[in-house]
């Protein structure tokens, strides 16, 4: 018998609606299903191969009793027992088993806590609930003896301990009649998959119901919608569990100096630099405090019904603990996973890095201004990189810039009429200062100063090259003038020149660089305008002798056609009745009038005004218009006189 899908789905949700299904539903949309333990809660901080597996099957039977199971298993080893204790409580409080504060443990949880430090005598730690305290788990020598089980494991067989562990404390636990432990929530066992031939019982009676098709529609669109929801929720719990244990790693101790981070910083010759011990404890500090905020922040008691609405509270509720984490400002929350890893996770390979990085969908962090645990971690982690590379980069930092020193003294412009030694004085203050620090073993001081001498040698090589560049500028204003070229305004310019390169000469005497490099730009400015200037009187005296001389050969070509043109053509215009030409009668001699003018009067005027001993360029172009004007008129008058007497040759009869 063939089922269709429809059907099949309707026959699911009337069983759901009877609650026939309801232990299956409950497994099926767990979000632990699809990639951890369905029993417990497995935190592994180390680079050993450890079988996940073997240790969920050993959760099973706490799980079945109702018992939350939390087990952590680490490589780090805290440097006394009190930190080790504070980061289990750490741990416990990520995983949602301790409240801090006020500190409080579950009291239907189980966790199992082991480090590989043999020197802690408390290295294994078993954490468990008040409802256990009546069971022979709450015996210190049957406990203790657990451990010592445990404890002829390690280090070599981690997953062997851990397995020991929940066995042999579950079999403590199983010797209890169930009377002795009160109010233990009974919890469902998992399961992957109902078998098909349960839903085709569950199928008899409802196969006739026309509105279980609709329900069953509604219900599936809902369960995915939810399983979609979980499976989220589940990620969102996972990441920041993760990221909360990979902070503490790096934060774990009641004050800041004693945290991972500070060690480093110390190790890292930290302690040499007062203000950045200062700098360092305050972040420290505060990344602790964001991180005490965000194990503060409880998740919220979800309801046996589980709705949509009450599920999306749940998911904001952890947005906003993940956010106080990682911060939403940029320099962290657009980190990748793999950058945030390396960032928290730097000793660990990549194998055995956890996931820290998940979208939000909730909260939009942009309305936020969260340093984040993150933050400040990566604020302290900028500072130890700093320390680390220093003793490396400033020795050849401090070499480079004797070099370039030496380089640009060599090639000192001398339009800057100062010695080497006094130009250079605020350079080489600094380079003494770096090498002084230097000698005091203080290579992250040396670095910074040598990053300020930088920037100071990149303002003196700046000037250098501007007053190189303006020498050749000088030289070819120079080259022009020598010509008789004479532009106006352009001793206001030069004088422009000349004030800025003197201020930034005593800029430079009074080791005043910052005021040298903000007087560049307007220094390059004045010294290309001046040029410029050079060059656009040049180009406007060119174009203006070039037009004189087009004028003149305008004239001479006037001349010529008035003597072999015009007069003649008057005079046969004369041999026609007068009324053909009486219009045009006075028209020769003024034109030879106006030649005669402008070559004895307007044209010697024009060459004066153009000439280099005068320059007077705008009077020049003036006249040279009213020239040009004046030679297209009598050329007007001359085509006219021509044009009649051609049409009188070919309309009227030969006088």
């Amino acid at each position: 018998m063939r089922l269709s899908y429809p059907l099949l789905t309707m026959g699911l949700a009337i069983a759901l609606g009877f609650g026939w299904l309801a232990p299956a539903i409950r497994a099926a949309r767990s979000p632990l299903m699809a990639s951890t333990c369905p029993y417990a809660q497995i935190r592994l901080e180390t680079t050993q191969a450890i079988d996940r597996g073997a240790i969920c099957v050993a959760a099973r039977p706490w799980f079945r009793a109702g018992l939350q199971v939390l087990v952590y298993f680490t490589d780090t080893r805290p440097a006394n027992p009190g930190l080790w204790r504070h980061q289990v409580r750490q741990v416990e409080a990520a995983a949602g088993l301790r409240t801090l504060p006020p500190d409080r443990f579950e009291p239907n949880a189980i966790a199992l806590s082991l480090t590989l430090a043999p020197e802690l005598t408390n290295n294994i730690v078993i954490t468990y609930g008040d409802q256990l305290s009546r069971t022979p788990i709450d015996d210190p020598a049957r406990l203790e003896a657990v451990k010592q089980a445990m404890s002829q494991q390690l280090p070599t067989q981690p997953t062997a301990a851990l397995v020991t562990g929940l066995e042999q404390t579950y079999q403590l636990f199983a010797d209890v009649p169930p009377s002795s432990v009160q109010n233990l929530p009974q919890q469902t066992m998992p399961s992957t998959a109902t078998p098909v031939s349960e839903i085709l019982w569950l199928l008899g009676g409802s196969l006739l119901t026309l509105g279980g098709l609709m329900v069953g529609a509604i219900a599936w669109r809902h369960y995915r919608h939810q399983q979609s929801l979980a499976a989220r929720l589940q990620r969102l719990q996972t990441a920041t569990a993760n990221l909360l244990m990979a902070c503490n790693r790096l934060l774990l101790g009641d004050w800041p100096e004693a945290t991972a981070l500070y060690q480093q910083f110390v190790a890292a010759g930290g302690l040499r630099y007062p203000s950045l011990i200062q700098q360092v404890t305050a972040a420290l500090a505060a990344a602790q405090a964001e991180q005490q905020r965000a194990l503060q922040q409880q998740p919220l008691k979800q309801p046996l019904a589980i709705t949509t609405a009450a599920m999306k509270r749940t998911l904001r509720h952890w947005e906003w603990i993940y956010l106080t984490l990682l911060g939403s400002r940029d320099r962290t929350f657009k980190l990748s996973n793999s950058d945030l890893q390396a960032l928290l996770q730097p000793d660990l390979p990549d194998t055995a890095r956890w996931l820290v990085k998940v979208e939000l969908e909730q909260i939009d962090p942009a309305h936020s201004d969260c340093v984040g645990v993150v933050g400040y971690i990566a604020e302290v982690q900028q500072i130890l990189a700093r320390l680390q590379q220093a003793p490396q980069q400033a020795p050849t930092q401090l070499a480079t810039l004797q070099q370039s020193r030496q380089t640009l003294a060599d090639q000192l412009s001398p339009a800057l009429q100062l010695a080497p030694a006094v130009a250079l004085q605020p350079l080489d203050s600094l380079i003494q200062q770096a090498t002084s620090y230097l000698n005091q073993d203080l290579p992250l001081s040396a670095l910074e100063v040598c990053q300020q001498a930088e920037q100071v040698y990149q303002t003196l090589a700046a000037l250098n090259q501007a007053l190189t560049l303006h020498e050749r500028q000088q030289a070819e204003i120079c080259a022009y003038l020598e010509q008789g070229l004479q532009p106006p305004l352009l001793a206001a310019k030069q004088q422009r020149v000349k004030q800025l390169l003197v201020d930034m000469r005593r800029f430079l005497e009074q080791g005043q660089d910052a005021a040298v490099k903000s007087s560049l730009p307007a220094f390059n400015q004045a010294s290309q305008q001046a040029l410029a200037l050079v060059h656009t009187w040049h180009q406007r005296y060119q174009a203006n002798q070039q037009t004189l001389s087009q004028l003149k050969q305008t004239l001479t070509a006037a001349q010529t056609e008035l003597e072999a043109q015009a007069q003649p053509n008057w005079r046969s215009l004369q041999a026609y009745p007068q009324p053909h030409w009486q219009d045009l009668t006075g028209c020769v001699a003024e034109a030879a009038k106006t030649l005669a003018q402008l070559n004895h009067d307007q044209m010697p005027q024009l060459e004066k005004l153009t000439s280099l001993a005068q320059q007077d360029l705008p009077q020049a172009e003036r006249l040279a218009t009213e020239i040009a004007t004046t030679l297209q008129a009598v050329t007007q008058q001359m085509q006219q006189m021509s044009d009649r007497l051609r049409h009188l040759q070919t309309t009227e009869p030969q006088p």
